[in-house]
Order: structure tokens, then C-alpha cells, then sequence
């Protein structure tokens, strides 16, 4: 997926809906109103839920500075205090490899190495309806991310 149809899905179905229905108290001026997401790349607005985007050959993009919030974990409060890496793949029922597994750690390790291992959190664990970021990540994944950062 090019990082402007990322933009293009997120404006749909993160921002649009929100703006549509806002649900926060304080927010209800938003409805109906111009859709701001507040992040830009290269003089564009984007609507990117992630900081970052790995590729299944390894390869990293960041999407979001830190000190953007992205819409990315299903809990605002955990997105203000917490960064989103994505992968570029469906993982519904499989794992990534260990190439994809080793850039997530990089990420981890060159950009946050005070987080501490216990805190690092797939979608699921915060958002339990959702399948992100797959079936086999408790079991199998995460455990690989871990014992590698540490």
C-alpha cells in the first residue's frame, strides 16, 4: 500500500467519522466542520493513525513525528502516550518474519530505549474487538519483539 492510499483510508474511516460524531466532551463543535488532522509531510496535510511503517522486505518509513498523536491504538488516552508501528501486511492468522520482526525491534531500540518490555502492546491488548495485529501475536510474535529488545 503507497503511504497516500494509507492517508486516503485513514481520512475515511478514522477522521471522517469522528468529525462526523465527535465523542469527546468539548469536541461536539467539530461536527460538521472541515477536517484538520493537524500532521503534515512535505507542505501536504496527511490523516496517517501510525508513526511508523514497516514493509514486509524490512524496510522503515516514518509516518508521524512523536509529538503528533495518532489515531492508531483505539483508546485516545493510550494514543496520547504512545507511538503506532504498522505492518504492511495482513497478519490476521500468520506471523511476519523474522526480517519484519527485527526492524519493529529497531524501531524500539534506536527511538525508545526506555520503554520497557512489558509496555510494549499490540492493538488487541488495548482494543480486545479488534483482530490487529493478528491471532498468532500473543502466542508467538511478541515474545520474538521482546526477547530481542531486551
Amino acid at each position: 500500500m503507497t503511504v497516500e492510499r494509507l492517508s486516503a483510508v485513514h481520512l475515511i474511516r478514522l477522521y471522517a467519522g469522528y468529525y462526523a460524531n465527535p465523542t469527546y466532551e468539548g469536541e461536539e463543535r467539530m461536527k460538521g466542520r472541515p477536517i484538520f488532522s493537524g500532521h503534515f509531510n512535505n507542505g501536504k496535510q496527511v490523516f496517517y493513525g501510525y508513526h511508523w511503517l514497516v514493509r514486509m522486505d524490512g524496510s522503515i518509513e516514518r509516518l508521524l513525528e512523536d509529538k503528533n498523536i495518532g489515531w492508531h491504538a483505539g483508546n485516545w488516552e493510550v494514543n496520547c502516550r504512545s507511538i503506532g508501528i504498522c505492518l504492511d501486511n495482513d497478519f490476521t492468522d500468520s506471523s511476519p518474519s523474522d526480517l519484519v520482526v527485527s526492524s519493529i525491534v529497531k524501531i524500539i531500540k534506536e527511538n525508545y530505549p526506555q520503554i520497557q518490555p512489558q509496555n510494549i502492546l499490540g492493538h488487541r491488548e488495548i482494543k480486545p474487538s479488534t483482530t490487529c495485529p493478528g491471532n498468532t501475536f500473543l502466542t508467538d510474535w511478541k515474545e520474538k519483539i521482546i526477547k530481542n529488545y531486551e
